[in-house]
């Protein structure tokens, strides 16, 4: 560990940071900024807390957004932590928890990450304001089977897991205590609606969990006591619920509606599944009255093409016309070919 000033080594340890964390994370001064090493040889550089001078944080330029971990292996048997930040990290540190952040923030946790806490039981605590709700959902989302710790309201809007362990009694078994009993695990409208299903019977599954959604938010709305939190977190996914009923209400004429992997394997389905050209690759067009084959299949580009009418289509065009459905309905079709 490099050489701490003595006021922000007792900075660190009025935040329950030890001296034992900031060797073991190598924390070190770069002239009046808090040095953080992070992987691969790049470090974050913190503003000192007794100074106003400049932006909170500085990432060198060529600084990529990784995941730092608090220790160089897990233990499978323990839980893990994510965290918002660093500095949390580093509490987490020292209070023998096995934890990880993004060094970008909130809402920056990449989903390639989740691989490595797979198996493992995912607790995710970010700051209980608005990008770290959001963020905490981002990561949710990544992380299969992981829960949300949602800090009680006495912590503050801005309130981090360091304040945590700042204003709690016993702050690491409480902590456990609220991990344990009263984490969340939410479900999104990606997970709830089915490939294939029509888009009513979609919207009326989200409408039922939005309802339920909804008796959630009154209940946290309804306690009381000085740790009770907002119901924040419940609103904010309402509006998500919301957004995606009112999606499916919309006439599907857009493509981008749905996820670019599905539409992709949908249109990789040969034509020739449900057209039968002749031997120059033609046929007559199914779009206007054709008396010749004036409809061209290109094998390359999977798509045909009428010299008559000047309709160019791909295969979900070509279901859609043949069974008069709609863009999920073809979809469907499609993939069923591919089974």
């Amino acid at each position: 560990m490099n050489q701490l000033p003595v006021d922000i080594l007792e900075w660190f340890q009025h935040r329950g940071i030890t001296n034992e964390t900031l060797g073991h994370f190598n924390i070190g001064m770069v002239g009046e900024r808090i040095q953080i090493p992070l992987t691969l040889g790049t470090y974050k550089l913190r503003r000192s807390p007794f100074s106003d001078d400049g932006p909170k944080y500085l990432n060198p330029p060529g600084n990529a957004t990784t995941l730092m971990r608090s220790h160089e292996t897990f233990d499978k048997l323990l839980p893990v932590l994510v965290l918002e930040g660093e500095m949390d990290l580093l509490r987490a540190h020292s209070a023998g928890f096995q934890a990880v952040c993004s060094t970008g923030g909130a809402g920056t946790f990449k989903a390639e990450w989740a691989e490595e806490l797979r198996g493992m039981t995912v607790y995710i605590c970010y700051d209980y304001d608005s990008a770290g709700i959001s963020g905490a959902f981002n990561t949710h989302a990544a992380i299969p089977l992981s829960s949300i710790v949602w800090l009680p309201k006495y912590v503050g809007d801005h309130g981090d897991f360091t304040d945590y362990f700042m204003k709690t009694e016993n702050p690491k078994e409480s902590f456990l205590s609220i991990c344990l009993n009263v984490s969340h695990k939410y479900y999104f409208p990606r997970l709830i609606i089915e490939l294939g299903e029509s888009r009513a019977k979609s919207a009326a599954k989200l409408k039922e969990h939005t309802y339920d959604l909804m008796e959630q938010a009154r209940k946290v709305r309804c306690q009381i006591g000085r740790g009770s939190r907002s119901d924040a977190p419940e609103q904010y996914l309402l509006k998500m619920f919301v957004q995606e009923i009112a999606n499916l209400k919309k006439k599907p004429t857009l493509r981008g509606d749905y996820p670019a992997n599905t539409i992709s394997s949908a249109k990789s389905v040969p034509i020739t599944n449900f057209l039968d050209f002749n031997g120059q690759s033609s046929i007559a067009c199914i779009f206007h009255g054709d008396r010749t084959p004036s409809l061209h299949y290109y094998e390359k580009s999977n798509k045909v093409y009428c010299f008559g009418c000047h309709k160019s289509a791909d295969v979900l065009d070509v279901i859609m016309h043949l069974r008069d459905c709609t863009l999920s309905e073809a979809i469907s079709v499609a993939l069923d070919r591919t089974q």
